[in-house]
């Protein structure tokens, strides 16, 4: 079952006491009508200004259960404006993340991911049951220029367009581009790793930097994003 960042926030008990209880409210009319773009936006904005409270660490004490809120709200703003989003500070040293525009309302999955811990995958999921994939750039190629790499999606279908896509764009190999599917345990270590689709050996699997709180920066790269003109 996969859900809407709006009942994923709903879900946490805990974050809801950092929020007004106006927008609250607010979020609990978009699980029963869909918002506009513009209402959404505003909630989200405030979402990233709780973000910033000493407190918000608490509020997830389960690492899957934050990067399942942090996998919605990143591929929610990325379909609301109407864009592809690039993050220079995602949990993983030397790497950017790009974020193509999803078709339709995101929602994000419990799902069992190749060489991960049953119970402990999340995946983002373009409704019915589409699997959407984000990408890892190392960071010295991905430049300043990474979310406007691609000006059209046309005939990106799977993984590997996509990934060759940005590689043409940014003039390096396909190869040094990951595809992204979600993230889970590593049924090895019990690290939290970004999963690869590729490699029977998930030697393209990228480790989750979980001991460095990088709020402050994906906040500010989030909050600069949703100010942004959609055209």
């Amino acid at each position: 079952m996969s859900f809407a960042l709006w009942t994923i926030l709903l879900k946490n008990k805990k974050f809801q006491q950092l929020l007004d209880t106006g927008v609250t409210q607010i979020i609990e009319g978009f699980t029963r009508k869909d918002p506009t773009p513009e209402e959404a936006i505003t909630v989200l904005q405030g979402v990233l200004a709780k973000m910033q409270s000493d407190k918000f660490p608490d509020t997830y004490p389960s690492k899957e259960d934050y990067f399942e809120f942090l996998l919605s709200l990143v591929s929610q703003a990325a379909f609301l404006k109407e864009r592809p989003l690039a993050l220079s500070d995602f949990y993983v040293s030397n790497y950017h993340f790009y974020f193509p525009r999803p078709s339709k309302m995101p929602q994000v999955a419990t799902v069992k991911l190749n060489r991960t811990v049953l119970g402990s995958g999340r995946q983002i999921i373009q409704p019915p049951d589409t699997p959407y994939f984000f990408y890892a750039v190392p960071a010295s190629t991905a430049g300043v220029k990474l979310a406007s790499a691609i000006s059209s999606s046309k005939g990106l279908t799977q993984p590997n367009h996509w990934r060759e896509a940005l590689a043409t764009s940014l003039g390096v190999s396909a190869d040094l581009i990951i595809a992204i599917q979600g993230i889970g345990r590593d049924e090895k270590s019990s690290n939290l790793i970004f999963v690869a689709p590729q490699g029977p050996m998930g030697d393209l699997d990228l480790a989750i930097e979980t001991g460095t709180d990088t709020r402050a920066n994906l906040i500010n790269e989030l909050q600069a994003f949703l100010e942004k003109s959609s055209f």
